[in-house]
């Protein structure tokens, strides 16, 4: 859950402008009601690695993504591992009004639940409906592209790139650190930087 309440990201996200026009959206768990016009707001939080991943359709037929959005959500049977999905009217790079089907995927590294395996569920779905696909992207790096991008950083020196993990692995001789929650892994005779 992205929320206090136990509401998933999805639900949240639903309640808000950017995918409800003029609606009021969610109200914030503490400070003023209504945003600043000279500050704005800030948005918090925190959850396991999410990637964003868009499916553009050409249709403006909402309840045609819709459908195929439900399809794909882990919450419905023959749903996808780790899918939130949801549909909006969205303009594209044309300025053409499409329908994208909007997804979290939650389990980015699984058989099922990575940007390829969706894209081609979508696009499936999309193909019965009679409905062409105008393009998918992710708005993040995938797992793999972290650790890609990681690799190639001075930063990776000391580290150990374990493939399909998106995390460093540290080489031996790094000892671990505990505060009873985190564990910092250092080089040795480095403080952790905390």
């Amino acid at each position: 859950a992205a929320h206090h309440s136990g509401k998933d990201l999805r639900s949240l996200r639903k309640t808000t402008s950017f995918f409800r026009s003029g609606g009021k959206g969610a109200q914030p768990d503490f400070g003023p009601s209504t945003a600043s016009d000279r500050s704005g707001i800030t948005v918090c939080g925190a959850s396991e690695y999410v990637v964003n991943f868009n499916v553009a359709l050409a249709t403006i037929k909402l309840d045609a993504g819709t459908k195929i959005a439900k399809a794909v959500r882990a919450v419905t049977e023959g749903g996808m591992e780790g899918v939130e999905a949801m549909a909006y009217i969205h303009t594209g790079p044309d300025g053409k009004d499409v329908v994208e089907v909007a997804c979290n995927l939650k389990a980015p590294s699984s058989l099922q639940g990575n940007a390829a395996a969706v894209f081609a569920r979508i696009a499936s779905l999309a193909e019965t409906s009679g409905i062409r696909v105008v393009h998918g992207y992710t708005t993040n790096p995938t797992p793999d592209q972290l650790v890609a991008l990681l690799a190639q950083t001075p930063h990776a020196r000391g580290f150990t790139l374990v493939p399909g993990v998106a995390m460093p692995v540290p080489n031996a001789g790094w000892a671990p650190l505990g505060d009873g929650n985190v564990e910092w892994l250092v080089p040795p005779g480095e403080a952790p930087m905390i």
